[in-house]
Parts: C-alpha cells; structure tokens; sequence
C-alpha cells in the first residue's frame, strides 16, 4: 500500500492492476459498434469509505459511482471509478474530463458518442470534432456558448427551433410534454419524422419528430442495457471490504461482455445467459462429482448416484488443464473413458503426490 502522501497514491491499490488488464482486453478482444454511450451507473455498497456516493435520483442511491462506455449490444468497452476529490480540492470540468478519457483510442474512427447534460457543452462538442469524434447529447439552458432560440413559452407541442455554428455543432430545442435542449454534430436539424401520439382522450395525433432527438432515444441506452444485462444472476455477496464489492461487480460485466461474444461468435446457439453463466463456473472449476469408491457404496437417499455418467465439459476437455488428481496407475481415466471408446489415463489423471 502506497502512503497517502505520495503522489502515486491510488484509492483504488487493491484492484488497479485487475482493472488495467480488464480494460485491454475488454478493448483487444472486440470491436464496438458504430453508436456507443457514455453515461454513470451505481454499485451498491452501503459501508464506510471516503468515495462512497449518494445519489438520490437513482435506484442505487449508496455506492461506487462508476463512469461507463458502452456500444448498442450492452457491451462495456471501457469504464472508470470515481473515487472522488483528488487531495482535497474539487475537480473543474469533471465531465468534460470524464468524457475525453472515455473516448482515448475512438478518435478519427467515425464513432458516434451519445451522453447527457452532465457532459455536453458547445467546447466539449468541439474538440471531440477536431479529435474526428461525431457526438450527440442533451444540455443544460445555462450552458455558456448557447445561440438564442425560442422560449419554452413560445413552443407549442411538437414544435422546434434550432440553430448551427460555423463550426457544424447543431443546437435544436423541441417540445413534446417538456422542452428538450440537443447539442448535435452528428445528424442535421432540419431532417424532421412524424410519430404517433395518444391523447388524453384517446385520439392518436402525429407530432413532428427531429431526426436527432430519435437517434439520441434510440442509442442513450446502451449503458442502461449493459447494466440490466449484468444485473441479472448477478453475484450476490455481501462483504465489508470495499474492494471485494468491486471485485464481484468486475466479474460480472466480464461475464456479460463474454456473453456478448459468444452470441456474435455462435449466431445460431440459443444460449441463454443463465446457462452461459452455468458453464463459464463449470469450465473454471472442473467437474467436481466422483463416483463412490468400491469400499463405500451410495446410500439409499441417491438412488440414481450409480446410474449418473460424469461429464466433463468441453472447455476442460479442450483445455491444458489436467482432471483433479486420482490415485492409482496408468489406467482408464474415470471421466471421459467409456468401453467403446476407451481413453488412457496418461495425460488427464494426474497421479496423487
């Protein structure tokens, strides 16, 4: 453990070097889709520790705020822990931050990155253009840099008003129930859909639909996704320790990420991601059930123990890693030998020390 006064000093020591070699082959391992988003997401941890948040607003209202980028298929492609003030002193320009470590190694590759008023600004906009970076979000009334557009007053339901820079940086304000403010340099203002809306009285009215409102519906989500993909069959541990609340949590969007590539990799299995999670447990512990030795017959509580053929599975079968140790000579192996095809021992049983 670093001391706190030095300036190598990580909050998040335990882990760090887990989550570096994560985050290369999270980005080695798989290309990203086109569309991706950048939004925050809550880990629970309810213990004390200095960059424990409080977020009243979210579901998971006591944790680890974790800032995550993830493309249309809910796979996470990078991520970062926020572990608060740095020495004391509150960040500037946390979200703009944020964001440009998030997107290191898009740049000049025609990603588009969507994310919200926590981030967006009419400076951030453009530097991710000068980066080669095309970027939608939605932003704040009082940002600095905005043009002079409609009032909320002066807006009827289904209409818009918009602007553009000299630069390309697209500014749209629309309302349907409430006003929305977009920052876009993605898709133009003017490129305007109809879509169906149901009344109060049941009379369903088509309503004029920005062309860059619907893409930012329709791809600010992938992060939601992600964290409801990772949620389900999730490990559920409680623990003291900080770092083992993070620990599990990484262990789970590997899982979820892995899943994705299996289902990209194997289009026509249909997998489902419990049983993925199953086998993945499986692969990594090895077959754990034996049969009963001579001397030590089944009992009569499992009658159908003499009957069950081990199985092996294919991950351990394909694999360098050996079967749990068994005493005995070169014989048979117990697990994957049967009369019509009999399999030696050597190289699969490992001869007890």
């Amino acid at each position: 453990m670093p001391s706190r006064k030095s300036r190598n000093y990580d909050k998040l020591y335990k882990i760090c070097p887990l989550i570096s070699q994560i985050l290369i082959n999270f980005k080695e391992f798989y290309a990203p889709a086109k569309e991706q988003a950048i939004d925050e997401c809550m880990v629970k941890f309810k213990e004390r520790i200095a960059f424990k948040q409080y977020m009243p607003q979210k579901p998971i209202k006591r944790g680890y705020k974790i800032w995550a980028r993830a493309d249309r298929l809910g796979h996470i492609c990078d991520f970062q822990i926020y572990t608060g003030k740095v020495e004391g002193i509150v960040e500037k320009s946390l979200g703009e931050r944020i964001l440009r470590d998030m997107c290191k190694g898009l740049e000049g590759k025609g990603y588009h990155v969507y994310f919200d008023n926590f981030f967006t600004s009419v400076s951030l906009l453009q530097k991710l253009k000068d980066d080669g970076l095309f970027a939608c979000g939605t932003i704040r009334s009082h940002r600095k840099g905005l043009p002079t557009l409609k009032t909320d007053k002066e807006l009827q339901r289904g209409e818009f008003d918009w602007s553009v820079r000299s630069v390309g940086i697209a500014c749209i304000k629309w309302k349907d129930k409430r006003v929305v403010t977009l920052l876009s340099t993605i898709d133009s203002p003017v490129c305007v859909e109809e879509v169906s809306h149901k009344e109060k009285d049941g009379k369903i009215t088509k309503v004029p639909f920005p062309k860059i409102v619907k893409s930012y519906n329709a791809n600010m989500g992938c992060v939601d996704k992600a964290d409801m993909t990772n949620s389900f069959y999730a490990i559920d541990g409680k623990s003291r320790r900080w770092w083992l609340i993070l620990f599990w949590y990484i262990v789970d969007i590997s899982i979820g990420n892995a899943f994705i590539l299996f289902r990209l990799c194997n289009p026509i299995a249909k997998q489902v991601l419990k049983d993925f999670r199953r086998r993945v447990a499986t692969g990594l512990v090895g077959s754990n059930v034996f049969k009963d030795s001579p001397g030590h017959p089944s009992t009569l509580s499992e009658p159908s123990a003499k009957k069950f053929k081990s199985v092996v599975p294919h991950e351990k079968r394909i694999s360098e890693a050996k079967h749990r140790p068994k005493h005995g000579t070169s014989r048979r192996c117990v697990h994957c030998s049967t009369r019509k095809n009999p399999t030696e021992a050597d190289g699969h049983v490992v001869t007890a020390r």
